[in-house]
């Protein structure tokens, strides 16, 4: 037996499976060959290897035409992969979705000769390469997982698989998608092989490719052949997902294997012509294997000799044929003017036509050539898959194997590489004793301009109405643009604001705390009653920036009417008593034990702003609230609610604006009232985010009554009544409770630094201070903490990843980390939950409440 050495690209796996099928099923020794098999590495590559002579055979990439062109004796026997599986992965974090993204961006390529089909792509795409920092590859999957590079060649078989079972999300840029197709996973030899030994060569072929076709039918005989032979050590579902990403490039059903198309080896080369990597005169004669060479047989001349005779004999009696001769001519002219009439009704048609087998092109029109640019000689023996765009491939190769015989459109692609809008109409028939399929191809790039335009005219009457409307989409946009600019800038003042409110309204508690001096208590007392009305103002301007910004979420939970208007007296109540106006609240027994399904804090946010309000604008008489249902199912009910005071009441023209963010009725600079005019916007914002509508009916120096509308589940589950403590405030409770239990505070704005400790200290805990997330994970470590209190923000490292590395502490676990931070949002909210933190409290923080949430984390850690 002949010993032919096979150099392989990689590492033992799937993507080489007809090699190991050839030898396992003995094809290769059923033609006299002893074929070894080399596994690849960065030392060990194709074309070194069989160039060198230590391979006969071997399977590369691109690089074997540039090598080829380069004039290295080599030629291409086979194409395994009808399509390249090279592509570029990116993060999708990085938001890299085409190679336009990738200008400026780190890349990371094996090098020019060998990744041609991802240089292509950039020119076609007019992007010269010192736009990109191309970088030479490390293989490392890792470069691209770290960031330390943005794009990272890979193959479609491979990386993907890693990525996914990860849960790292990734983008695929494709070259494929930009009109670049090359080979890949060519087996290749010598012209000194093909010279000295063609028989061999012949039969390494026909093994080889014969070996590849019963991989693709017994994927799984050849993954446990990996397993236990090759002791591959990739996992069986990455060697199953393999090889079915192997299956849609090869093409095994509709592409005869190994398969190769010169003119496509050509467009290959003209790639590197545009790179300046080779000359434009190339040639590439001898370099893509004759499957079929002609050689003069030896009984060629015999016969000719004696075909010769029988003409001279046909001479003789050509007077006696003369009439079968005229005959057969009348027959011809028949069969030629029918070849005619086909030919002319064939070209006549409004598009292509196309009889093929397999994909193979066996007869077509001139339409074809007129539709894809091709001439005639080159689409007879095409693949016809070549004029269709990768992204429309599944859907026609399912169209060919069901039989479909309905139209349907999909993206062709012409020979310059443009892409148009396609219809194509099949029908499977018997063409010259043989099972083939006719297409009709249609060009319908101006039926769909013409359905643009006729849109456009349905949409728009005139031209004039059409500017005037795209006018106006521009300036909304603008304006979108602006108010979400807007809502972020508040968004972000409202959290600078919170943080120096902390402090103010932490600091002022405390002396209040201290004081004794009546007049220092009043003072103190307006000042903390000044920063509650500032904190209301942030407050608004959070929840207005919220809505706008479109990162408000409402709540579901189950609640009781009746304790949310018991809550709204409580808060109210003094303020209507202030002022000798007497405060009704009327609501309908059944309403009152309703169990509802919803967010009660913002109903409760819309009651209090309109019941505020009411107040605030009467300065005598009585405040009546009311609510009653006026929609109902079994699961929801729609409740209207009216607010009506005898107040100054409201002009007509200053209801206009009355629910615009920032206006009042009185817009002045003096005005008697004061408020952000934010109160009523918030309200109309939240009841149409409830499924409601507000609005007011009022006449000056009558009243007002302000009402909305909101639709709210119902819910058949009990509502837990509201924890009550007789007597004992939350602060001596946790004394008496907690006393000494030693908390960590990680907080690095010195002033609440020091009201947060007061705070915790006053309520007889231990506090323990970390000015950063790295100093706390540092005491974590060395004492034992009962509590943490963890700011979002801070140098050095974030209270989010520092609770990550705390909750890998030994037993930390389960001790309660709570966020206490100005990040009011409820997306900070969940960033903190996420990161294991336990609960949230924002500030500024009201100490009650602060006393409240430690009780219960601390009560429920001790249990």
């Amino acid at each position: 037996m002949d010993v032919v050495n096979l150099q392989l690209r990689w590492k033992h796996q799937f993507q080489f499976a007809g090699y190991y099928a050839a030898l396992e099923k003995g094809f290769y020794k059923a033609e006299g060959l002893d074929v070894r098999l080399h596994a690849g590495d960065p030392a060990h590559q194709p074309v070194p290897e069989v160039l060198a002579g230590r391979a006969q055979y071997a399977e590369g990439n691109s690089e074997v035409l540039y090598q080829r062109l380069q004039g290295k004796p080599l030629v291409a026997l086979a194409a395994i992969f009808q399509h390249s599986a090279s592509v570029l992965l990116t993060r999708k974090e990085s938001r890299i979705n085409s190679v336009h993204d990738l200008i400026g961006k780190k890349v990371m390529l094996m090098n020019l000769t060998e990744d041609a089909d991802f240089i292509a792509m950039f020119m076609n795409e007019g992007i010269a390469l010192k736009q990109v920092d191309v970088m030479s590859s490390s293989y490392n999957l890792n470069d691209l997982i770290s960031g330390k590079v943005d794009a990272f060649n890979s193959y479609l078989t491979n990386e993907p698989y890693f990525l996914r079972q990860r849960g790292i999300p990734y983008n695929v840029i494709n070259p494929g998608d930009y009109r670049i197709d090359f080979y890949s996973d060519i087996l290749f030899t010598t012209e000194a092989e093909l010279r000295d030994h063609p028989r061999r060569v012949e039969a390494m072929r026909r093994a080889t490719l014969k070996g590849w076709r019963y991989a693709m039918d017994n994927p799984a005989e050849i993954i446990d052949l990996l397993i236990n032979k090759y002791r591959v050590e990739k996992p069986r579902d990455h060697l199953e997902y393999e090889a079915a990403e192997m299956r849609k490039l090869i093409f095994p059903d509709l592409i005869e294997m190994g398969h190769m198309n010169p003119g496509r080896w050509h467009l290959m080369a003209d790639t590197f012509v545009k790179a300046g990597l080779i000359k434009p005169d190339y040639s590439l004669d001898g370099f893509i294997y004759d499957t079929s060479p002609k050689r003069i047989p030896d009984w060629f001349v015999p016969v000719l000799i004696i075909l010769s005779l029988i003409l001279a004999a046909a001479l003789l009696v050509s007077y006696y044929l003369h009439r079968l001769n005229q005959r057969l001519t009348n027959a011809k002219n028949t069969i030629r003017e029918s070849e005619e009439r086909f030919k002319a009704l064939s070209d006549a048609t409004n598009g292509g036509i196309v009889i093929h087998d397999k994909g193979l092109i066996l007869e077509c029109n001139k339409g074809l050539s007129d539709i894809t640019g091709f001439s005639y000689q080159e689409l007879i023996g095409m693949n016809g898959l070549e004029l269709i765009a990768p992204e429309s491939l599944e859907v026609v190769l399912a169209n060919i194997r069901r039989g479909y015989d309905q139209e349907y459109e999909v993206i062709g692609v012409r020979k310059d590489g443009t892409r148009f809008p396609l219809s194509i109409k099949g029908k499977n028939i018997l063409y010259k004793g043989r099972d083939a399929r006719v297409i009709e191809f249609r060009d319908i790039s101006e039926r769909k301009a013409a359905e643009r335009e006729l849109e456009q005219h349905r949409h728009h009457l005139e031209a004039l109405v059409e500017e005037r409307t795209a006018a106006l989409s521009i300036a909304k946009e603008l304006a979108e643009t602006a108010n979400r600019a807007k809502s972020t800038f508040l968004a972000n003042m409202s959290h600078e604001l919170r943080t120096p409110m902390n402090g103010i309204m932490g600091m002022t508690s405390l002396a209040l705390r201290r004081a004794s001096d009546p007049k220092q208590i009043d003072q103190l007392t307006k000042a903390t009653e000044a920063s509650q009305r500032l904190l209301g103002v942030i407050n608004d301007i959070l929840d207005i920036s919220k809505i706008e910004a479109e990162r408000l979420t409402l709540e579901q939970s189950n609640f009781m009417l009746g304790e949310v208007m018991d809550n709204l007296a409580n808060l109210v109540g003094h303020k209507a008593a202030d002022k000798a106006l007497k405060l009704r609240i009327d609501l309908p027994p059944d309403v009152v034990r309703l169990t509802l399904r919803g967010d009660a804090l913002r109903l409760g946010q819309i009651l209090l702003n309109l019941t505020a309000n009411a107040i605030k604008f009467t300065a005598a008489g009585s405040i009546a609230l009311r609510a009653q249902p006026i929609e109902e199912s079994p699961t929801d009910v729609l409740l209207r609610f009216e607010v009506q005071d005898t107040g100054i009441g409201i002009s007509s023209e200053d209801r206009k604006r009355l629910f615009t963010a920032f206006e009042q009725a009185d817009g002045s600079t003096t005005r008697k009232y004061g408020g952000t005019g934010l109160g009523l916007a918030i309200s109309k914002r939240l009841a149409k985010l409830m499924g409601g509508d507000i609005g007011v009916d009022s006449q000056p120096g009558v009243g007002s009554t302000f009402w909305f509308t909101v639709r709210l589940g119902k819910s058949a589950d009990a509502v837990s009544p509201a924890p009550t403590f007789a007597g004992d405030s939350a602060e001596t409770r946790l004394k008496a409770r907690f006393a000494g239990a030693r908390i960590l505070l990680a907080e690095d704005e010195p002033i609440n630094q020091e009201v947060s400790r007061d705070l915790l200290e006053d309520a007889g805990l231990q506090v323990d201070l970390a000015e950063d997330g790295a100093i706390a994970i540092a005491l974590a470590k060395q004492n034992r903490y009962d509590l943490i209190l963890m700011d979002m923000q801070m140098p050095n490292l974030n209270g989010v990843d520092a609770t990550r590395a705390i909750r890998a502490l030994p037993g930390y676990a389960e001790t309660p980390i709570l966020a206490m931070t100005a990040n009011a949002f409820d997306e900070d909210r969940q960033v903190c939950i996420d990161a294991g933190m336990n609960d949230h409290i924002a500030k500024p923080v009201d100490p009650d409440a602060l006393c409240e949430t430690l009780l219960q984390w601390l009560s429920m850690s001790r249990d």
